[in-house]
């Protein structure tokens, strides 16, 4: 007889004190089919279906152990049960198989004192049972064949790709079939040389020191410590070790750039974890050739007895400071991985901050943006440095910091009609989220050099075939999927 293993929504399992007594879903999610009518035809014409969303309907009893505690129960239950989005529902007769759900409608008990009897049901508005991840790593001797790859599943599923970057190209195309994602314009006898207009200036994933000095300065605060590489690839506090300090105090360290820059666009990856007993901030600032201060952002909690997360951006120049950037996080975000992008273009700053839904994977969603015209051009100075700063304040408990990554890209460089630009450097991470039709370069969004006519890719049931080009760009591609069925 097969064993039930119990039931988890968000990977979390239903509390013990529920028992399901049955479950009720249908074979397929509701089909209907679309057809058009045409006066004089006999029929119709059939234009395929339209699948429509899943329920499932747990019928279930709620046991308390021992009288007056089943209010308290239902309210554990309640907050299991409730999400804004849907999550991984996964049913225990068939653990390796989830759902995309979340609980919808009526949650009435009948309750008599030790016990409650009900059903919840949740819709799953992607009808898709989901199974297995599945990926196929690309050999990095790779010469441009075709690359089988199978969909074991039962239905039609759309891949994540992924292709680190080996060499400067101007183009890059993944195709499967009719289907393809095509980025930039294929060099060619016409035009002159590919041209670099987006150089980086600084591209730091911080797994060395080499290259960095120590600061004998930190704006707003006392310099206590250095740092140190962590697990091969962040900065953080050496020992976490923050010293000691009346104000805001930790280590920095400053860089330079490959040369100046009069426009440039910064990202710049960040990790911070804070709670109510804990302060702390994470920081980057940009200087001019004389280490003066021309930027400076962070994301910090500066409270004592909660956990409050700020953004904020100050510009320098003409001897004055701008604070034109200030976010207050919501009270639900005491930890994030992140990213700070700024964008000098001429006269205008933007800035703007993402947030990751996990801790490690690059999974961004925007949470804040702000622009500023420089309209006096009081602020226009050149950058030539960078410096990263973590830090605590008194005496409270220091927040847990990471500085992960730092890029600084010139945007100085024009090109003429007849030149080309490379829109992909050696240590690029190109990925392509064919079911979002998302394209991220180095976790960014990346679509400037999207063709309008990509369709994006689809994996048939069975085997497909796919061929990426130029073949010889890129190692450690990968091809990953889920499984799909109806």
């Amino acid at each position: 007889m097969a064993k039930f293993y119990g039931v988890h929504l968000d990977e979390v399992q239903m509390p013990d004190f529920v028992k399901v007594v049955g479950i009720q879903h249908s074979i397929l999610p509701p089909v209907s089919q679309n057809t058009v009518e045409i006066s004089g035809r006999a029929g119709a014409y059939d234009f395929g279906n339209e699948i429509g969303t899943r329920e499932i309907t747990l019928d279930i009893l709620v046991v308390a152990e021992e009288e007056n505690v089943m209010p308290q129960l239902l309210e554990q239950f309640g907050a299991w049960l409730y999400h804004d989005e849907a999550k991984k529902l996964v049913l225990g007769d068939n653990p390796n198989r989830y759902y995309m759900a979340k609980v919808t409608g009526d949650s009435n008990i009948k309750e008599s004192f030790l016990v409650g009897e009900g059903s919840i049901t949740f819709t799953c508005s992607d009808p898709y049972i989901y199974g297995m991840e599945k990926t196929l790593l690309i050999p990095d001797t790779y010469a441009g064949e075709v690359l089988d790859v199978e969909n074991t599943g039962l239905a039609e599923t759309f891949p994540q790709m992924q292709f680190e970057v080996t060499k400067d190209v101007s183009a890059f195309s993944v195709v499967s079939g009719d289907e393809y994602v095509d980025l930039g314009t294929p060099y060619t006898v016409d035009v002159e040389s590919p041209v670099n207009i987006s150089p980086y200036l600084m591209k730091d994933q911080l797994t060395t020191t080499n290259g960095w000095t120590n600061s004998g300065s930190v704006e707003g605060g006392t310099v206590q410590g250095t740092f140190e590489v962590w697990n091969s690839h962040c900065f953080r506090q050496a020992s976490q070790d923050f010293g000691t300090g009346s104000n805001w105090h930790g280590g920095t360290m400053i860089k330079p750039l490959t040369t100046t820059a009069s426009n440039y666009e910064m990202l710049f990856y960040f990790y911070i974890s804070s709670n109510v007993e804990q302060v702390g901030r994470v920081q980057v600032c940009l200087l001019d050739s004389n280490g003066i201060m021309r930027g400076r952002f962070q994301v910090k909690d500066a409270s004592i007895g909660s956990s409050k997360l700020q953004f904020e951006g100050w510009i320098y120049g003409s001897g004055k400071s701008n604070n034109f950037a200030r976010f207050d996080l919501p009270a639900s975000i005491t930890s994030m991985f992140g990213y700070i992008r700024l964008v000098k273009s001429g006269r205008y700053y933007t800035v703007e901050l993402y947030q990751s839904t996990d801790s490690t994977e690059r999974n961004f969603r925007y949470l804040y943006g702000k622009r500023f015209f420089d309209g006096k051009q009081e602020y226009q100075d050149k950058i030539a440095k960078a410096q990263l700063h973590l830090g605590t304040s008194g005496t409270a408990k220091p927040a847990y910091l990471e500085a992960r990554d730092l890029y600084v890209i010139s945007k100085d460089v024009t090109k003429n009609d007849t030149q080309i630009p490379l829109i992909l450097q050696v240590g690029d991470v190109l990925e392509i989220d064919n079911e979002k039709g998302a394209v991220l370069k180095n976790g960014v969004p990346f679509y400037q050099y999207l063709n309008p006519t990509s369709t994006f890719i689809r994996l048939e049931r069975g085997n497909n075939g796919v061929i990426i080009s130029p073949a010889d760009a890129f190692k450690n591609g990968q091809i990953t999927y889920k499984e799909r069925n109806l």
